[in-house]
């Protein structure tokens, strides 16, 4: 009898922990359960009036043979396009003004995005004792080793830009695992990324948008997936999981692998295991707002090129945490002519984000843009989106909080937890663990 498997939840952690499952045990009976009628999570393009816009994720990095193996098997690999070299220019923002990150170590020393006396103190980093915190936060690690300038010109906007977080209530272990290993192996970060390599991987996306990965992955799942199917809740029955739909048609399977948010997955497991579904809801997420400007390029009197730029917590007038220049990145992202900005609003620094009026929030990114870009002129196209509880903040505590929820999922029949509330977000990363935990629990080892 083949094994019957139960995916919660049609993100893309689920979509790709299926695919690659079935790929090593086609006769097995899996379905995906999707609560809402859209697929991929928080994957989402549209593709309107020439323009191509992603309300997600804007690019996915390329990481190694992971991905590129899941473009081979879902048949998207000649859909695979390369960012401009735009890509490589980025920008953060300094008294009022855009400065190209420096790319080597003279134009870092000439550039003005630290103060003299904090580029001398890098030279002391190698020298530095290494931290003995096992939770401790990016913001202390970062002032410990490099001092509190880079912390708040460089490392705090970036820790903006990927996690939408605030360096002290984002976990080392969790957030940055690669730079504290650096330290913990070589007693300083520089020494040990010169000695083990840097590899930043490359960022690609695709002509209709990243939605199209989470459509292949759904063409490769045919008949497998259900939408619109919320669980209420799930139980043990001997070696069997029985799940309670709201449509109360019954679902039982001897493995269940749960994608959905931390938040959501709480609900599943508040009656029957109390102790796990409040350490899943101890799991925080911070809320995002997207804005969409577009413009004609023949108007606007200054270049807009590059990647996009971040604007540091202490630079920042609103609640502004950046912008990309999405129509720099790849081609058709905007009709010839024209230019598409994005501007990312609220994350953990603004939590009262989303109460505020489209109104307001429209504003506060046309005054980034005439800020740092110069641009007064109104938008062309305006479009704003809000996404609640988008990303998780992984707190000091959560490796320690997710060893307890192993132990606690640790049980006949087999329950996995998966996905970006769990073990880190990105696209790559979710599909990297996806396709790791669909071949550890097929028994078989990859081709």
């Amino acid at each position: 009898m083949s094994k019957r498997v139960l995916v919660i939840g049609a993100g893309i952690s689920g979509l790709s922990f299926a695919e690659r499952y079935l790929r090593l045990v086609p006769d097995a009976e899996l379905r995906v359960l999707e609560a809402s009628s859209h697929i991929g999570g928080v994957i989402r393009s549209s593709n309107d009036d020439g323009y191509t816009r992603e309300f997600g994720p804007e690019t996915v990095l390329d990481d190694g043979s992971n991905f590129s193996g899941l473009l081979e098997d879902i048949g998207l690999v000649e859909r695979k396009m390369a960012a401009n070299a735009a890509a490589a220019r980025r920008y953060i923002a300094v008294k009022g003004q855009l400065v190209q990150l420096p790319k080597g170590p003279g134009a870092f020393l000439r550039s003005p995005v630290l103060p003299f006396f904090s580029k001398l103190r890098l030279f002391t980093e190698p020298f530095r004792k290494k931290g003995k915190d096992p939770e401790e936060s990016f913001g202390s690690f970062i002032a410990r080793r490099f001092g509190p300038k880079v912390l708040e010109n460089l490392a705090e906007p970036f820790a903006a830009g990927i996690y939408a977080g605030v360096p002290e209530d984002m976990e080392m272990a969790s957030c940055f695992p690669k730079l504290l290993l650096a330290e913990q192996l070589h007693g300083s970060v520089i020494k040990g990324l010169r000695k083990v390599g840097f590899k930043a991987g490359k960022v690609i996306g695709f002509p209709g948008g990243n939605q199209e990965l989470a459509q292949a992955l759904q063409r490769s799942l045919a008949g497998r997936i259900l939408t619109e199917a919320p669980v209420q809740s799930v139980r043990r029955d001997g070696d069997l999981w029985r799940l309670q739909m709201a449509s109360g048609e019954p679902y039982e399977a001897e493995q269940l692998v749960v994608t959905c948010p931390a938040y959501a997955a709480a609900t599943l497991f508040e009656d029957e295991q109390p102790e796990l579904g409040r350490e899943l809801q101890a799991i925080r997420h911070c809320s995002l707002v997207s804005v969409h400007c577009a413009y004609d390029e023949q108007q606007l009197e200054n270049e807009v090129d590059g990647f996009g730029f971040l604007i540091p917590r202490q630079e920042a007038q609103n609640r502004a945490l950046g912008a990309l220049f999405s129509s720099n990145l790849f081609e058709q992202r905007a009709p010839t002519g024209k230019k598409l900005i994005r501007v990312l609003l609220g994350g953990a620094r603004n939590p009262d984000i989303l109460p505020r009026s489209d109104d307001d929030l429209i504003s506060e990114a046309k005054q980034s843009i005439e800020r740092y870009l110069g641009i007064k002129r109104e938008p062309e196209l305006i479009d704003i989106s809000k996404w609640e509880k988008r990303l998780p903040v992984f707190a000091p505590g959560h490796q320690a909080r997710m060893a307890r929820i192993r132990k606690l999922s640790e049980s006949s029949p087999p329950l996995e937890f998966l996905g970006s509330s769990f073990t880190g977000s990105g696209v790559a990363l979710c599909i990297r663990n996806a396709r790791k935990l669909a071949e550890e629990l097929s028994g078989k080892q990859p081709e």
